[in-house]
């Protein structure tokens, strides 16, 4: 054997034994740890807040495109109502080209804008803050 690989091997024995002897060893506490299962409660929150942030992206791409400059669209703050309602409130550009802070919800069957007729009263039943669960 050459002297390159008598020094290749001797270099390997000795990568191995430091390898095998730094490596952390597994206590037994950490083999027979297993991962956590969520209880019943912790599904079903989760669940709930998947459903959250699904209303709350469908209801964004549904007001971005009835806005005059959908580019300018930004969603200051939303929140969702426990029938799904999201209640937004946003800033876009207006036909003038400037921004405007507006206020708008979406239903699962419709939405209004702050700029629409008899939008208040619609607001104040839809969105109700003092429950309206934040999710942006």
């Amino acid at each position: 054997m050459s002297n390159m690989v008598k020094i290749a091997l001797v270099g390997l024995v000795l990568y191995g034994l430091i390898h095998l002897i730094w490596q952390p060893k597994e206590t037994t506490n950490q083999a027979a740890q297993k991962p956590k299962e969520m209880t019943e409660t912790e599904k079903n929150l989760k669940s709930l807040q998947k459903e959250r942030f699904k209303a709350y992206v469908e209801g964004y791409h549904v007001l971005k495109k009835q806005m005059k400059d959908p580019s300018s669209f930004d969603v200051e703050s939303a929140c969702v109502m426990p029938n799904m309602t999201v209640c937004y409130k946003y800033r876009a550009k207006n036909g003038f080209g400037a921004l405007d802070l507006g206020v708008a919800f979406v239903t699962q069957t419709s939405y209004a804008t702050s700029d629409q007729k008899g939008f208040n009263e619609a607001f104040k039943k839809e969105c109700d803050m003092s429950i309206c669960v934040s999710v942006k």
